[in-house]
């Protein structure tokens, strides 16, 4: 749906939900959950979905990272100014390597962007393997992002 792989998957569906649940199988489908820390509401949900295809973003079949890379690029430079405000907010309770890879991708997009709050939940011992080329994501040594 949004672009990141050229693979279908017509038997697996992932469901966030705010509490552990036990994957389940339903006729020919394989619905696992994954548990989403903010609140899920109609209006965030497109946000929260964008946000875990930063946190799976190694999960991603069939592509490459240089390729999710750039359209993650394209879809956050679609968003408003309060959508990415929205996504700095919610992007809080996610793992650090999600927040340094959000920061990358807001800092890529328009280096004036205030990721500060995100910059500063950062271990800076630790790093984050991506794989993708520095050509695409411009300020990863900044973000520990190797």
């Amino acid at each position: 749906k949004l672009g990141l792989t050229a693979q279908e998957s017509i038997t697996t569906l992932q469901v966030a939900t705010n509490k552990a649940k036990k994957s389940v199988v339903r006729g020919n489908y394989q619905i696992s959950f994954v548990i989403q820390p903010n609140i899920i509401t109609n209006e965030n949900i497109p946000i929260l979905q964008l946000l875990d295809c930063l946190r799976f973003f190694k999960n991603i079949p069939t592509t490459l990272p240089n390729d999710s890379c750039k359209q993650l690029l394209l879809l956050f430079g679609q968003y408003t100014e309060k959508q990415i405000h929205t996504t700095k907010q919610l992007a809080l309770k996610y793992n650090p390597a999600t927040i340094a890879f959000l920061g990358a991708l807001l800092e890529t997009l328009n280096d004036k962007e205030d990721t500060n709050a995100l910059y500063n939940l950062l271990n800076h011992q630790s790093s984050y393997k991506l794989g993708m080329s520095k050509n695409i994501l411009l300020n990863q040594k900044k973000w520990h992002i190797r």
